[in-house]
């Protein structure tokens, strides 16, 4: 099983987030990911709702950072979850993390309740999603 923490913010909100490099064998592993297999599917718990979820393999191009072509870099496979075009997570997520969604295109703001979500991922690929909401809600 792992555990790991996200803050809520845009990307998370909008599109899905980057797992922690320390997990990426064992998700991998896991999944069943490779290069010749980048994604998979799989299911999301939150609250008492259930959403589908895309596992990903991403190789990161450092290369316009750098200014160095493709092929000089070793690979850097990351592992995402992603969401983006399931509209029924992506509003549920919405309205349970509304303070932070209220807060994100404003710069000058400081949230000073952040939000965060408790992620579980089990063995056996089920993905679990605990919100921890800011001090100004409650669920």
């Amino acid at each position: 099983m792992i555990e790991f923490h996200k803050k809520v913010g845009k990307t998370f909100l909008y599109y899905g987030f980057t797992v922690e490099k320390k997990y990426n064998d064992q998700l991998k592993k896991l999944y069943g990911l490779s290069v010749h297999n980048l994604q998979t599917n799989t299911k999301l718990h939150i609250l008492d709702k259930t959403f589908d979820i895309t596992i990903r393999m991403v190789d990161q191009n450092r290369s316009k950072t750098v200014k160095l072509q493709p092929e000089d870099h070793k690979p850097r496979h990351v592992i995402q979850i992603s969401y983006q075009f399931n509209q029924d997570l992506l509003a549920f997520f919405k309205d349970t993390f509304r303070y932070s969604n209220s807060m994100i295109f404003d710069r000058e703001l400081k949230i000073e309740h952040p939000e965060f979500a408790l992620f579980r991922i089990e063995d056996d690929g089920l993905v679990h999603c605990i919100p921890h909401l800011s001090k100004r809600e409650s669920i």
